[in-house]
């Protein structure tokens, strides 16, 4: 581990939890491309003869239609809207809009289960690109990877699994416009070929990693009540690896991420999210059997960045889950959500048993001074011992706790799958501070649902030392908190 100087001034670099564990090979594999691998084969001196079968041709396409106008939200016309269509040259077509969204579609010979989509494309302002394989039956966009903007002309391949019951397709291509300047994005050598599955591959890897979800379908409309034109109003964006942007002025838009494998019994779940304008970030966890979405917190409304961490019990009957991000659309102000960084955790369930019963001390006492939302200042008094201080707002780790008096100790943790929590080990009186310490220069909004965000739990101090993880059961009415806390007490 390194701290590297600059020579100007100091650097500081710091870690922690460092752990290196074995690691097992599952499998290794090599991918050539659709169609058979190669075969090699050795040959003998000598004159011989060499057959080869052609590959099969190009999906047939039609040709691409006239300029439509597919978020038709008002009466302007496709000129009122800035909208326009130029073919530079054969095979190359270039869409402008102001507002609304200019699109050109194309039918595409339907019949083979899986589709590879290849063109190259370019927006010369900058502008997101979008597409859509409409698929005619199922009424949705095939789920195919999305594109980054790019100013320079750029390559798009991707392949995707056609949904039962689709019995027609087209493609259609997009220029959004962004309501106050042009945006022009241009395609040519637009080319659908059908796509041969290979292999189909899934590796765990050692002990409960987190969940390897799959890729997130393409745009949906998760509450289709106004019909296809409400989807043409939606859009999604890819703003970076592992973040999502959704937006909608009407129905619902949302993606889909499903989770493989077999259903486990307990999960946990973190993002973090935003709400640009609109209506408040919403996720669901589907549960394929009950049909219904698991359990979790509502999301809190903010423009800044917050974070969801909570823990999840499917039903019996799920056979299957997926994990569903929303926009609910609305005109004025349009909605636009934003999450990152998902991801799903196999967790065990832990239960701890005390084997004596012992009187807990009694909680110290509190007095709470707000200092603004991101900070307040605590007295304490009458510490007996330990005791879990419990902030109610959504776990992070820029929450602090400074101040703590000599010999004083305090670690922090989730509390209740969500809230943010200190074990506190002390005794008498102390004066200390909660602080949140923002993530670049973004602040929390600290409020949830208006309820009080400070509150004392009794001494647990003399229960610690009798904890040990053994049954599945648990009969305690501190069970909640003992099972947040059991990987964090301190041995004898």
């Amino acid at each position: 581990l390194y701290a590297d100087g600059p020579g100007e001034r100091e650097a500081a670099v710091e870690y922690r939890d460092v752990q290196v564990d074995e690691a097992q090979v599952i499998a290794t594999m090599l991918a050539t491309g659709i169609g058979p691998p190669p075969v090699t084969r050795s040959l003998a001196a000598g004159r011989h003869t060499i057959t080869m079968s052609p590959q099969p041709p190009p999906v047939r396409l039609g040709e691409f239609s006239s300029l439509q106008d597919c978020n038709h939200s008002d009466r302007r016309t496709l000129e009122q809207a800035g909208l326009s269509r130029e073919t530079p040259e054969p095979g190359w077509i270039r869409l402008r809009a102001v507002a609304h969204s200019a699109c050109v579609s194309m039918p595409v010979h339907a019949g083979a289960p899986a589709y590879r989509v290849h063109f190259s494309y370019r927006s010369p302002t900058g502008h997101p690109i979008r597409f859509c394989l409409w698929q005619q039956g199922p009424d949705l966009c095939a789920g195919l990877p999305a594109a980054p903007a790019s100013h320079g002309w750029r390559t798009y391949d991707g392949r995707v699994h056609i949904a039962p019951g689709t019995h027609k397709l087209s493609l259609y291509l997009y220029a959004d416009g962004p309501g106050e300047r042009e945006a022009a994005v241009e395609y040519r050598d637009v080319q659908v070929d059908e796509a041969q599955v290979i292999a189909t591959m899934l590796a765990t890897g050692i002990g409960p990693p987190p969940v390897r979800l799959g890729e997130f379908s393409s745009l949906q409309d998760c509450n289709a009540q106004i019909g296809p034109e409400a989807l043409h109003s939606m859009s999604v964006r890819h703003t970076g690896p592992r973040s999502v942007q959704l937006a909608a002025a009407a129905d619902t838009a949302c993606v889909m991420a499903p989770v493989p494998g077999p259903v486990a019994s307990d999960y946990r779940i973190t993002l973090d999210y935003r709400t640009l304008s609109g209506l408040q970030a919403r996720i669901c966890v589907w549960q394929v059997g009950p049909d219904t979405c698991a359990p979790l917190p509502d999301l809190a409304i903010s423009r800044d960045w917050r974070t969801m961490s909570a823990t999840f019990h499917p039903d019996r009957q799920t056979r299957k889950l997926q994990i569903f991000l929303y926009a609910d659309g609305q005109a004025q102000p349009r909605t636009i959500t934003e999450y990152r960084d998902l991801a799903l955790t196999v967790v065990s369930p832990e239960t701890a048993i005390v084997a004596d019963a012992v009187e807990p001390a009694p909680a110290p006492h509190l007095t709470v001074h707000d200092e603004g939302p991101a900070r307040y200042d605590i007295d304490v008094r009458g510490t007996g011992g330990a005791f879990v201080l419990t902030l109610a707002e959504s776990y992070a780790d820029g929450w602090h706790l400074d101040g703590l008096p000599n010999g004083w100790q305090a670690r922090h943790l989730p509390v209740d799958g969500y809230a943010n929590g200190w074990v506190v080990t002390g005794h008498g009186d102390a004066h200390i501070r909660l602080v949140y310490t923002p993530e670049d220069w973004m602040r929390p909004a600290l409020s949830l649902y208006g309820l009080t965000p400070l509150c004392i739990f009794g001494s647990f101090i003399g229960l610690y030392r009798r904890l040990r993880l053994r049954s599945p059961r648990l009969k305690l009415g501190v069970k909640q908190y003992l099972k947040s806390i059991s990987h964090y007490l301190p041995s004898r």
